[in-house]
């Protein structure tokens, strides 16, 4: 795992911790296989677990919120405040729809490693949308053998920083791989301009099937991409700002036609030697190009 997604993993699991004593004003339902959870103005913290395939533990501020059977789809609205969305192995055959307001929020998506195998199943469309405010954070990752699997379209928008972490060691499919099916769209915005430190943003061994899209707003960001592979076109925006797109040497497979396009301020593209191309890629407005 990155050294960096390391530390922010930590970091969200201390603010889990400092925040497991809020009161909590959540409320959850289910009706005809969609369980919707709610929250309101204080700063909750959810937990989503995968007890078995369509079986999930919600837990609140640490307390049990209920345990769900016959689950397809799951919707929830986190609402205002410093909330905290977990989703540890949860296996659904439907879709995800996930909505966190204003208020500094972090989505943390995980599997589990032991006693038993557990990983993270979602068989429709994944959307996710955060507030688009400072300090807005979605962070996945892979355990074990444990993969992360969203077999349809996954969409992320509205966090400055999206880490997306497998767990192999090569672009092709391995088992702790992270796996897109359908399209990825990644919309990063809500950063602070006037930070001199760059948003950070990764994606580690991904394997995504269909079209791809990242997309950045006017802080600085840096980009990292390793041991994945695009299957299809993949567009790259930077936006304003000084921004990095880094490769860090590291093998990265793209099979279709590529598009890295930088904005206003100075913009690099580093360290892209082990990357394969299928086609020759293009490149706008970056200064910097290896």
């Amino acid at each position: 795992m990155n050294r960096f997604a390391s530390r922010l993993i930590r970091t969200l699991a201390v603010g889990f911790l400092a925040a497991s004593a809020a009161s909590a004003d959540v409320t959850t339902s289910i009706s005809k296989g969609k369980l919707k959870i709610a929250g309101g103005v204080d700063a909750d913290v959810i937990a989503i677990i995968g007890t078995d395939f369509g079986s999930v533990a919600v837990t609140v501020d640490g307390s049990n919120a209920g345990e769900f059977a016959g689950v397809r789809d799951i919707d929830v609205k986190t609402g205002a405040g410093d909330d905290r969305l977990d989703l540890v192995a949860v296996q659904i055959g439907g879709s995800l729809r996930v909505k966190m307001g204003d208020g500094d929020d972090d989505l943390f998506v995980s599997t589990i490693a032991a006693p038993v195998v557990r990983p993270m199943i979602v068989g429709g469309d994944a959307d996710i949308s955060l507030g688009s405010d400072v300090g807005d954070a979605v962070v996945a990752e892979t355990n074990s053998n444990a993969f992360v699997n969203f077999m349809g379209n996954l969409t992320i928008r509205g966090a400055e920083s999206s880490v997306l972490d497998g767990g192999g060691t090569v672009p092709s499919l391995e088992a702790r791989d992270f796996f897109v099916g359908g399209k990825l769209l990644i919309v990063c915005d809500g950063g602070d301009v006037n930070d001199p430190q760059p948003e950070f943003s990764m994606l580690d061994d991904i394997v995504v099937g269909r079209e791809s899209k990242l997309e950045f707003g006017d802080a600085k960001d840096e980009l990292r991409i390793t041991d994945s592979q695009f299957a299809r076109k993949v567009t790259i925006r930077l936006g304003g700002g000084d921004d990095i797109l880094d490769f860090h040497s590291d093998a990265t497979k793209f099979d279709g036609p590529v598009d890295f396009v930088g904005g206003s301020g100075f913009d690099s593209m580093l360290q892209s030697a082990g990357c394969e191309f299928g086609a020759a890629f293009a490149t706008q407005q970056i200064e910097f190009v290896p």
